[in-house]
């Protein structure tokens, strides 16, 4: 079974994951920054963070949770 056909990350995990990196990404586009280096590393960070819980609810697998045998699937 390949990596990215192997699902570790259940149903309310997922719409969990897919609300709160939505809402990170849209933080880091509503803050103002004027030009401070280390607010634009913090929203670059968030952004990056965001970005991988997004993808991580689309293609329902998480290699953090594989890193520690982790899954939130229900057994099929």
């Amino acid at each position: 079974m390949s990596i990215l056909t192997s699902k570790n990350v259940g149903t309310i995990d997922r719409v969990l994951r897919f609300v709160l990196g939505v809402g990170v990404m849209g933080f880091t586009f509503m803050t103002p920054n004027p030009g401070e280096w280390i607010a634009d590393a913090i929203d670059l960070m968030l952004g990056v963070f965001g970005f991988s819980l997004v993808l991580s609810a689309i293609l329902a697998h998480c290699y953090v949770y594989q890193m520690f045998g982790i899954s939130t699937c229900v057994s099929e």
